[in-house]
Order: structure tokens, then C-alpha cells, then sequence
């Protein structure tokens, strides 16, 4: 078609074109979606930004559900407190829509800060699709999100996860349909994109990892080229041997790469007298109230409390908020931005409570990767 044809010219002269500035654009900039975890916000320049897909990759259990479901509360927030004052989307691929765990969230939220919400439970503000298959999820995206979030003002969609339906597809998880895998994801990236940009909306999407294969002496396998994380230097060793999975085409779908990882507290001095550890375990994002806390005495190098020496069991004492207290969670989780347009990689450590995720207590300072 050639666009400069007189005739062409002509019917679109009479059509008002309106172009925009970058002070304009600037300008109608919305404020970003708060996690509620403040250093995490603070190496995200505030939050999710609207108008865009972010995506939280990890092993399983690290917390990446966590995450993704205390944004379904945070997003009805006011402006005024982080939030978008709007209505939320939970899809759900991987089994049963976690629930329990929701309601504990948002149970909590509206007793401590009902007026926020103005009377009205988190919970009917909470829209939520499942889907177990490759095609439910394409169809979600595709026919029932869009009629959705013309209905109601979405603030934000998360999609938990991307992965899990791809994998147990026997036809796409094959490597002869690769082309098929990255055609399906770079469609559904673009629809996802769409939509955020349509409605000013933020898009955040769990994904799982995948194995990096390292040569050794009994294989012919070259030194692989080292990932963008590795470059950075900013990842544990056992984490090195992680990536986000679906490939390099759903790698250029999303705008912002998230990595949650997780590391275990497993030494401790010879010297210093058994550490007692209050365990606050939230797994999965199934975990429902925790109606106990077990006081273990840790001996030798375990401090899971494989080699405990004694284990009672205390009654409802359970924190219902970070305590600093060194020794109260066994793990080291940390939240590594890999990239982003708006902000530098940089990592800050998190901690899960009942309560959901907020900063680690423990005093560390949030990393900048320069």
C-alpha cells in the first residue's frame, strides 16, 4: 500500500492526529503500584510501574506467590498510600487458586486498616481465573481479561504462572515445537502488553527456572556463554545455576526480570552456645493461620533441626510481625532486580511472616549494582 497515494492523503487529512509530547507524556505518568515491602520498593523507584509486565522468577517455594498475592491487596490501597485504588486479577495455572492463604492476607489488612478499604473486604475486589492447560490460559488472556477489564477498573493482573501450563503440554514442552513455544509466548506477551498499556495497568508474572548445564572434564561441552545475571556478579553460587525458563523469546516479553532466591543458614560457631529458633514456616502459598510456633534447640551444623537435641511446642505464641531477632528465620531471601528501564540492578533482602512479605530485619542495606 503505498501511503503518500493523493487519494489515500485525502480521506485522512480531514482526521484529527494528535501527537504527543515527552512533557505530555511525562505529565499523565501514573504513580507505580506499591509492594508494601519497603526496600523492594525502594530499588523499583517506588513500585510496579503501570503500563507494563514484570516478571518474578525463582525455585519453588523461594515466595514468588507471596509476593504476587499481597499485590492483590495493595492494589486497592489510595494513591495517597501506594496504591491504584482499583480492583485486581488472579490467574491461576498451577492447581488450586491458593485461597486460604489469601484471606489470611487480606483478613489481616482489613482489621488493621479497614478504613483504607472504605467497609469493603479485599476479598470482593479479587477477581480470579484458573486454567491447567496451555490453551485455558491463551484463552483467559485472550477472550475473558479483555471483556474483564473493560467491565471493571483493573488495577493489576497476575498471571501465577507462566510456565506451569507450557511444561505439562507433552506437544509444546517437546524441543522439535520450539518455534511453536516462543510463537505462543511472544503472542501472549504482546496481548498481556496491550492490556496493560490499554488500561493503565500493572501486569506481574511469576515464572519457574531451569537448570543451566556446566561443561565438565568428561564432557566435550564448551564454557557456555555466562547469563546477563552472571555478568553482574550479583547472584549466590547456587543460584548460578538457575535461569528463568522459557528461553529467550519470553525473555523479550517482559520489561522488568525479577529473581527471588533463597539461602540457607546452615553454619554456625563452634564456640557460640546452640542456637533456640522460633520457626515461622509459610511454604506454599496454601499455608493457612499459623495456630503454633515450634521452639527448637539446634545443635551441631543443622539449622533446620535435623539434629536437634529437644523440640517443644509453645502454644499460640506466633509473631504477627518481623521481629529482629537474627535467629528467627532460617533463611536468607533476597529479591535481585536483573533488569529494568527505570532503575538499576540492585538486590534487598526480604523476609515472610504471617502477616505476608516485608523487609528483612536483619541489618542489611539494599545493593546497587554498579
Amino acid at each position: 500500500m503505498n501511503y503518500f497515494d493523493p487519494i489515500i492523503l485525502k480521506k485522512i487529512s480531514g482526521c484529527k492526529i494528535e501527537f504527543r509530547t515527552t512533557l505530555k507524556l511525562l505529565k499523565s505518568r501514573k504513580s507505580p503500584l506499591s509492594s508494601g515491602i519497603v526496600s523492594f520498593d525502594s530499588i523499583l523507584n517506588g513500585g510496579f510501574p503501570p503500563a507494563t509486565v514484570s516478571e518474578i522468577y525463582g525455585e519453588a517455594g523461594v515466595g514468588k506467590s507471596q509476593i504476587l498475592l499481597q499485590l492483590l491487596i495493595r492494589v486497592q490501597y489510595p494513591l495517597s498510600r501506594g496504591g491504584l485504588a482499583r480492583k485486581a486479577v488472579y490467574i491461576c495455572t498451577e492447581g488450586e487458586a491458593p485461597i486460604k492463604r489469601l484471606k489470611q492476607l487480606a483478613d489481616f489488612q482489613f482489621q488493621d486498616r479497614s478504613s483504607i478499604f472504605n467497609g469493603v473486604h479485599p476479598f470482593e475486589n479479587i477477581f480470579i481465573e484458573t486454567g491447567h492447560s496451555a490453551q485455558d490460559m491463551l484463552d483467559i488472556v485472550q477472550k475473558r481479561l479483555p471483556i474483564l477489564m473493560d467491565a471493571h477498573p483493573i488495577g493489576v493482573v497476575v498471571l501465577d504462572s507462566i510456565a506451569a501450563p507450557i511444561r505439562g503440554d507433552d506437544f509444546l514442552s517437546s524441543i522439535q515445537q520450539s518455534a511453536s513455544r516462543a510463537e505462543l509466548l511472544i503472542h501472549l506477551g504482546s496481548l498481556l502488553k496491550t492490556l496493560a498499556s490499554r488500561h493503565n495497568a500493572v501486569v506481574v508474572i511469576a515464572n519457574q527456572v531451569s537448570d543451566v548445564i556446566r561443561p565438565d572434564s568428561s564432557t566435550n561441552l564448551k564454557e557456555p556463554a555466562r547469563s546477563f545475571e552472571n555478568q553482574l556478579g550479583m547472584l549466590s553460587e547456587a543460584s548460578l545455576d538457575k535461569k528463568a525458563s522459557m528461553g529467550l523469546a519470553w525473555s523479550h516479553c517482559v520489561n522488568t526480570r525479577i529473581l527471588m532466591t533463597r539461602k540457607r543458614q546452615l553454619e554456625f560457631s563452634a564456640d557460640s552456645p546452640p542456637p533456640t529458633t522460633k520457626v515461622i514456616v509459610v511454604p506454599s502459598p496454601q499455608a493457612t493461620s499459623l495456630n503454633s510456633s515450634t521452639k527448637i534447640s539446634l545443635t551441631g551444623k543443622d539449622a533446620m533441626g535435623k539434629s536437634a537435641a529437644s523440640t517443644r511446642v509453645q502454644g499460640n505464641d506466633v509473631a504477627s510481625s518481623p521481629r529482629c531477632d537474627a535467629q528467627q528465620e532460617p533463611d536468607i531471601r533476597q529479591l535481585h532486580v536483573i533488569w529494568s528501564p527505570w532503575t538499576a540492578p540492585s538486590v534487598c533482602e526480604v523476609d515472610i511472616t504471617e502477616r505476608g512479605v516485608a523487609p528483612s530485619c536483619r541489618p542489611t542495606k539494599s545493593i546497587a549494582i554498579t
